[in-house]
């Protein structure tokens, strides 16, 4: 007859008792039932571009900051690349900010606004009814309810602007230290599927300006 031992008030047969003691060794040197690892890379669905001059999108390659060193005022021209990289609509509103900070390099402008004399703005888009101003002719453009100006580039040949510092509510607004430009996508908070959006800035500062100014355009998930 097999000799059984008492285990929790139940009679358990001694060779399951030795058995059950192998299985309970052997647990003890396992860390974990089951692992699993991974790596996740997330990249922004929108790429931005930077270039200094009058550009298209083809010429835009540069996302390496640029500046420009004015003495007495003077004219500066960039051309941001904003691309939706993404295969579906990004929702999203454009953001565009100047920060200054006087000629010290420590005091913020009081109105970084009113350094400037100029302010054209125009983007070009891959979306043809997305391009701002869409208006080419010299007529519509001069007699356009919105702020467009006409510039002259050659004998029967030209450009519309945007003034983003005329109108009833200006485009430029002064929060100190930072102005904003509210410019971006002129239909509002959407880039389609591989949409490319290009827009020029001509910004031009009074002869009195003096300090630095950093230019940031940046894409805020809606």
């Amino acid at each position: 007859m097999k000799k059984k031992v008492n285990i929790l008030g139940k009679s358990v047969p001694v060779f399951v008792l030795v058995l059950l003691g192998i299985g309970l060794v052997s647990a003890a040197l396992i860390t974990s039932w089951g692992t699993i690892t991974g790596s996740v890379i997330a990249k922004s669905p929108i790429e931005q571009y930077i270039a200094e001059g009058l550009k298209d999108g083809s010429e835009i390659t540069n996302k390496n900051p640029i500046s420009f060193n004015l003495l007495g005022g003077g004219e500066v021209l960039l051309s941001i690349k904003t691309k939706n990289l993404a295969s579906k609509k990004i929702e999203g509103v454009a953001e565009n900010l100047v920060t200054g900070i006087d000629g010290t390099g420590a005091l913020p402008l009081e109105n970084a606004c009113g350094e400037l004399s100029k302010l054209w703005l125009k983007t070009e888009s891959s979306i043809t009814e997305k391009s701002w101003p869409g208006i080419y002719d010299k007529g519509t453009c001069e007699t356009s309810p919105y702020d467009f100006v006409w510039e002259v580039t050659g004998e029967n040949e030209g450009i519309c602007w945007h003034d983003a510092l005329a109108g009833v509510i200006p485009l430029c607004s002064s929060d100190t230290p930072t102005m904003t430009i509210s410019w971006g996508n002129p239909e509002g908070t959407t880039w389609d599927a591989l949409q490319v959006d290009v827009t020029q800035i001509k910004a031009e500062f009074y002869v009195n300006a003096i300090g630095t100014y950093d230019f940031t355009s940046q894409i805020i998930p809606a």
